[in-house]
């Protein structure tokens, strides 16, 4: 595993927007136009900075009919707890290693 692929899994995290989504989703599902409106950002940002989150695991999507929903991936955050002794460095190769999109990042 290169060393910039798991840090470039996590630099994701360091955007203004992207963090505005997950404080959203933390308030439950909601879909793309509900985002929108909320945080007040335009929609193709929003859809971009959606696709990131949910390529590094942070975000999931269920389809209903044309609308797709999206929420937070909680064991992806379950498992970032750190535990004993585990270093920053460690959570972060731990999340990418366990990641379901690892394979379509490549």
């Amino acid at each position: 595993m290169k060393e910039h692929s798991y840090v470039s899994c996590f630099s994701v995290l360091s955007n203004e927007l992207r963090m505005s989504i997950l404080s959203e989703l933390e308030k439950g599902e909601s879909n793309v136009g509900d985002i929108v409106q909320e945080i007040k950002a335009d929609q193709s940002r929003v859809s971009h900075a959606l696709r990131q989150l949910k390529k590094c695991g942070f975000v999931k999507s269920r389809v209903e009919g044309k609308e797709r929903f999206y929420s937070l991936r909680q064991e992806t955050f379950d498992s970032l707890k750190a535990k004993k002794g585990e270093s920053m460095l460690d959570i972060a190769k731990r999340h990418y290693e366990n990641c379901p999109f690892k394979e379509e990042r490549k």
